[in-house]
């Protein structure tokens, strides 16, 4: 059976393009010791699922994310320490974001607000996000 072609929306456009972004960085946190690939590559899953469940799939069939996929389907919860080292990887990339700006005289209100809050939210997604049997 062909699954039935899905309308070219922003909204889908976008999530296709978080998960294209996910899923590089899930890669780089297989091959990378330090970078967390589970919370990218269910970040991923999740963007695929409302974009292209084909490459939702494909994703998680594919052999270098075995190790990761009973963190994707539930099976197992993500351990503590990989969403602690999620979030420092997270605050590491604000801090030298913060730090760059700062250092080119770019550091304005509205950047430093929108930096902090996006960490925060990040923070609080990945210490809530258990995907797993309670």
């Amino acid at each position: 059976m062909t699954e039935t072609p899905r309308p070219r929306t922003p909204l889908r456009i976008l999530y296709l393009a978080g998960g294209v972004v996910c899923t590089g960085l899930a890669v780089l946190g297989a091959l990378l010791p330090g970078l967390p690939a589970t919370i990218f590559l269910i970040g991923a899953s999740a963007c695929f699922l409302r974009s292209s469940p084909r490459l939702e799939a494909r994703l998680v069939r594919h052999p270098l994310f075995r190790p990761y996929r009973p963190f994707v389907d539930g099976t197992k919860p993500i351990p503590a320490r990989a969403r602690v080292v999620a979030a420092l990887c997270l605050w590491t990339a604000v801090g030298l974001s913060l730090w760059t700006f700062a250092a080119r005289g770019a550091l304005h209100g509205w950047v430093l607000a929108t930096m902090l809050v996006a960490g925060a939210v990040g923070t609080v997604a990945i210490a809530r996000f258990r995907r797993g049997p309670r």
